[in-house]
């Protein structure tokens, strides 16, 4: 089932769901391409979320570690695969530009959106 969750409520349903492997691969990303000569596989074990500002950390015992910024919203996915929860991670992409001419905020691609597969 699809849901749509806050930075808050994800963090609820985190507490909840208690994933003990959350995986990030490039292959995963809706940006990636075959052409890309840089592929990445890394699994965590441990998510922190902070909601002020909304971050999403993922670590593991070897220190390594991952953030996500600017979240605006997370949807889950909890039926569409059988290796876990997929978590789309909707983040800004903060690309705001002022013209130069009236001084107004021009957006383009206003976000980024991060895949994890969580289990």
């Amino acid at each position: 089932m699809k849901k749509r969750f806050s930075v808050k409520e994800f963090q609820s349903y985190i507490s909840k769901y208690t994933p003990s492997k959350i995986s990030f691969w490039s292959e995963n990303q809706e940006w990636y391409t075959a052409a890309d000569p840089f592929k990445i596989k890394m699994i965590f074990s441990i998510i922190a979320i902070g909601e002020s500002p909304n971050i999403i950390y993922l670590k593991d015992e070897t220190k390594k570690e991952i953030f996500f910024d600017r979240v605006k919203y997370i949807c889950v996915d909890d039926s569409s695969t059988v290796l876990g929860a997929v978590f789309h991670i909707h983040c800004d992409k903060n690309s705001h530009k002022k013209d130069q001419h009236d001084h107004k905020k021009i957006q383009k691609n206003d976000e980024i959106v991060y895949t994890l597969v969580a289990s």
